[in-house]
This record gives structure tokens, sequence and C-alpha cells, in this order.
């Protein structure tokens, strides 16, 4: 009678198992990050874009209050 062990011919060891579900975990937390990182990144050209145009506005008005109308015509036709 030869003495085949039952756990070989069927089914995964609990080694096979715990390797899989690190292997998947790690993979699941590197897609996750990845993920984050570019979810992250897509809003920045818009806030960028806002923030640029509240500080083309702030500098329109504080070159309104220091120059007078007649400096400001001369100017735009030096920079025109």
């Amino acid at each position: 009678m030869s003495a085949t062990p039952r756990s070989a011919a069927r089914g995964v060891s609990l080694v096979e198992l715990i390797v899989f579900i690190v292997i998947v975990g790690v993979a699941m937390a590197g897609l996750f990050a990845a993920f984050n990182t570019i979810t992250a990144a897509s809003a920045d050209p818009q806030v960028r874009k806002q923030v640029l145009a509240i500080a083309e506005s702030l500098m329109e008005i504080r070159r309104q209050r220091l120059l007078p109308p007649q400096r400001l015509e001369r100017r735009a036709a030096m920079c025109g």
C-alpha cells in the first residue's frame, strides 16, 4: 500500500494561501497609492488657474489704485 498524502492530491496548502493573500495585498496597496496620486494631481491645474486669475485681478486692482489714469494709458501704449 503506497502512502500518498491526501493534501497533495487536491486543494492548496495554508502556506500557498497566505503567500497569495500577501501578494494580492501588496499589489492592491500599490494600486491604491497610484490611484491616490493620480487623483490628487488631477485637481492641481484647475486650482493653479484659479489662483493665477485671482492674483492677476488683485495686481490689476493694485495697479489701478497706485497709478493715475494718464500713467496707465502711457504704460499700456509702451507695452502693447
